[in-house]
């Protein structure tokens, strides 16, 4: 086995067009840390031309020059790795545009591999954190969740159908971010997770994945004293805001005695009714809005 495949292996790179040499691999720093740079170049002899489409025959599409790519690769050891590929670029006589060679390794305009979007969907199934996860693979922590959400739409599409009972709830799933999540009321099962809580995610959210019908067909829906939900709730539905009068009540429910029932009851009559206030000032902004019918996959 060549040096060249050698290195190409231990890197887990299987494309045929990457050559390496012998002395690839050199130490250097890049923002203010070690790390390894292993030099290679991309070439092959194109079939055609990708801008215009013509064939490549008598030189056609001739060679024009190189590109350097800085592709951040898994890591060797305990050191970042990063492969210096120079691509091949080529110049088209018919159509006098250029192009830029391609290889699976890389997506187009990208500089993180193939590999290490692996590596990260992998590292997001343990108990770890996106910085975590972001310092094992040599990327950033926007990165990482970038990766998770494109992954995750795969595999956990939003509910089709929407309860008669629902409930908003938001958490705390990244430093200094806040997510949102809607829930069956009834069971608890969390029917999708949005990645940011604001009102028009919130809305365009609804309107696009939910036909009027749908959104109708909801009863009540349970939130906590969050204002912003107010003007989100697009559906028809009778707003119950879980106030301190409303969690007293709850509490009752679980209580045993007759005595702690009447000392929770005294309480709750004690917190004002923010609940029944608001209820009234929702439920006609909610006819109102009600009457307009937005078509689905459409954004506003």
């Amino acid at each position: 086995m060549s040096c060249s495949t050698s290195i190409k292996s231990l890197i887990d790179i299987q494309e045929v067009n990457i050559i390496v040499g012998e002395n690839c691999v050199k130490e250097g720093t890049y923002k203010g840390k070690r790390c390894k740079y292993i030099s290679g170049k991309l070439s092959y002899i194109p079939t055609h031309c990708v801008k215009c489409g013509v064939k490549n025959t008598d030189f056609t599409v001739y060679k024009n020059g190189t590109q350097l790519s800085r592709i951040t690769l898994p890591i060797t050891g305990i050191n970042p790795t990063y492969l210096l590929l120079k691509k091949q670029r080529f110049m088209c006589q018919a159509c006098q545009c250029s192009f830029t060679a391609k290889t699976p390794i890389v997506q187009r305009n990208c500089f993180i591999s193939q590999n290490v979007k692996a590596q990260v969907i992998l590292k997001s199934t343990e108990a770890q954190s996106l910085t975590s996860i972001a310092r094992d693979c040599s990327v950033s922590p926007a990165t990482v969740q970038r990766q998770i959400n494109q992954a995750a739409k795969q595999f956990i599409p939003h509910s089709k159908t929407l309860p008669k009972h629902l409930s908003f709830d938001e958490f705390k799933y990244v430093k200094g971010e806040m997510a949102f999540e809607y829930i069956n009321a009834e069971s608890g099962d969390v029917l999708d997770i949005l990645d940011r809580r604001n009102n028009l995610r919130i809305k365009n959210h609804f309107i696009v994945n939910y036909s009027l019908t749908d959104r109708q067909h909801v009863e009540t829906v349970t939130i906590d004293m969050n204002a912003g939900y107010v003007s989100v709730i697009i559906i028809s539905a009778i707003l119950v805001v879980c106030s301190a009068r409303w969690r007293l009540q709850r509490e009752q429910r679980e209580l045993k005695t007759p005595q702690e029932r009447a000392f929770c009851d005294e309480e709750a009559e004690a917190v004002p009714a923010e609940s029944v206030h608001l209820e009234r000032k929702t439920t006609g902004y909610m006819e109102d809005y009600m009457k307009k019918d937005y078509p689905k996959n459409q954004l506003y």
